[in-house]
């Protein structure tokens, strides 16, 4: 997305939030409704990596305000849905909130807000001079330690933008441990 501008990106956004209001007041549009998570989550993120400085400390800091808000959240909605069960379509006002996946074999969501975390630090990343694969790298550390969690220590809702912070922080690790990858400052 090196390409597009802000502006056409802050316009996509609007259009996105408008259209996903409309979607989950108006009409049962469930699978369409996740193109605009997508595309709400992905401006959005891309806005905020292009809007904070390149420099790690202000954006870890925003990924450690998001990781408490996060856990705070989940923490205050309590441990058990009984609409989290596999196969039922969720409510119209999830719908603008949340990426959701019927599948055979269950029921899985990733929230806009996940979403918008995966745009803004792939896009920080791009920022800082990482390759378009290794931009994805932070967030695939955070999903895989996000699954591992659940595989093998706790079974519930769980916040998963903490993961993502872990592996941004992983990554930026590795890239000050060696001086030859990408520039860190």
């Amino acid at each position: 997305m090196t390409g597009v501008k802000r502006v056409p990106l802050a316009l996509a956004l609007g259009i996105g939030i408008a259209l996903s209001i409309l979607c989950a007041v108006f009409a049962h549009l469930y699978p369409w409704t996740n193109l605009l998570v997508l595309l709400v989550g992905i401006a959005a993120g891309v806005l905020l990596g292009r809007s904070l400085p390149e420099r790690i400390t202000p954006f870890a800091v925003v990924l450690l305000v998001l990781s408490a808000l996060d856990m705070t959240q989940i923490a205050l909605a309590g441990h058990g849905s009984s609409s989290q069960s596999a196969g039922v379509i969720p409510p119209p006002g999830q719908w603008a909130g949340n990426f959701f996946l019927l599948l055979p074999w269950g029921r899985f969501n990733i929230g806009i807000f996940d979403i918008f975390l995966f745009a803004a630090i792939a896009e920080h990343c791009r920022r800082r001079g990482f390759t378009f694969l290794f931009t994805l790298l932070p967030s695939l550390i955070g999903l895989v330690f996000a699954y591992a969690f659940l595989q093998f220590f706790y079974h519930g809702p769980l916040p998963l933008i903490p993961f993502l912070t872990a592996g941004w922080l992983a990554v930026v690790a590795f890239t000050r441990y060696h001086t030859s990858g990408p520039r860190v400052a």
